[in-house]
Parts: structure tokens; sequence; C-alpha cells
């Protein structure tokens, strides 16, 4: 990873996850790491698939903030990482999905009073 890439990706955060998820995987993507996260771990484990892991390892980690590192400190691989990084910020729990309701009811009230002519909303 060169300096270039690193600052232009800003570190994992509590409101950044798809974003910092996309630019991650295409980093890894582009320094050919990405195959040791997203397949599974071979049987045999070869010195350059541990290499490899090992610089996806340090990717990911280099770009998390200090408040995520406690999640990802006792895995063994990158894929052990970018797995307990995505269970955390994917979960489905009902908690998010009434977070997320509100938010769009708070969209459409915004959208609604901010509009002069509301026809367009009640052609459909």
């Amino acid at each position: 990873m060169d300096d270039a890439s690193a600052l232009r990706i800003t570190k994992l955060n509590n409101s950044n996850y798809h974003l910092w998820k996309f630019k991650v995987e295409m980093l890894l993507v582009k320094d050919d790491l990405w195959e040791v996260v997203n397949d599974d771990i071979p049987a045999e484990a070869t010195d350059r698939w541990r290499m490899k892991d090992r610089k996806a390892t340090a990717h990911i980690g280099l770009l998390l903030e200090d408040g995520h590192l406690h999640l990802v400190r006792k895995q063994q691989t990158d894929k052990g990482m970018w797995t307990i990084l995505k269970n955390y910020h994917e979960k489905s729990t009902l908690s998010n999905k009434v977070n997320l309701l509100k938010k769009l009811c708070s969209f459409v009230v915004l959208c609604l009073c901010s509009c002069t002519n509301c026809t367009h909303f009640t052609n459909y």
C-alpha cells in the first residue's frame, strides 16, 4: 500500500462502512490481495499465500480508526478481520431497521415540507 492510496481512504469509523468497504476492496484488488480475503483459506497455505495474507491484514488494520481495533485484534487472518467487520456493520437488528425507517420517514417529511407544489408526489 503506497502512501497515496492510504491518503485517499478515510479510516473506518461508525458512519462510513459501505464507502470504506468499497474503497478497501478496490485497494486490495489493485495490490493483488483480494483473493486472500474473498476466497476460502487454503488447506495447505503456501508461503506466498501467507505473505499476501499478512499484507492484506496490514492494509485492513491500518485503515481502521482506533475504536475499531478491538474488534479485529485477535483475528489471525485478513478474512477473519473482514468477516468480523462485515458482521459488526451489516448486522440486521430490529434497532437498525427502526433507525433506517426513521431516516426514511424524516427524508419523506423533509421532501414534502420543502416542496411548494406537491402534485408530483400524488401522481403515482
